[in-house]
């Protein structure tokens, strides 16, 4: 999932993604979906299953979150993964989505501080010409 929303980046850098080895978004989505249900299947055989299953889910949604796997080729992927963890992604989606708002917002409030500093700190400077 790290290349499916690396995969921008990867092609900028010229960095080989893995994603690109799959004839086609569609193949992408079914073969990611496939992997996704084999952890799932793997998780319930760990005890506590349901706090595996959960685990793995929420792996998957630190991904799933980022803004680039909503975008072009990696939609359908995202799509196809998250229905394969049905309801139990949706905790973990939510919180990882409030978690990277929140970091862009807080993002934003640094820059502005940064630039309220740099207009006093002209400000002084013209009048202390």
């Amino acid at each position: 999932l790290d290349h499916l929303i690396d995969a921008a980046e990867d092609a900028r850098t010229g960095q080989r993604n893995l994603i690109d080895l799959y004839a086609s978004p569609e193949q992408a989505a079914e073969r990611m979906s496939l992997l996704a249900e084999r952890a799932l299947a793997c998780a319930r055989t760990l005890p506590p299953p349901h706090r595996h299953e959960l685990i793995v889910a929420a792996m998957a949604s630190f991904y799933l979150s980022a803004p680039e796997a909503h975008a072009g080729e990696a939609a359908p992927v995202t799509r196809a993964v998250l229905d394969a963890f049905g309801p139990l992604a949706t905790p973990a989606m939510a919180v990882f989505k409030a978690r990277r708002t929140a970091e862009r917002a807080s993002a934003a409030m640094r820059r502005d501080r940064r630039d309220d500093r740099a207009v006093g700190t002209l400000a002084v400077r013209s009048a202390d010409a």
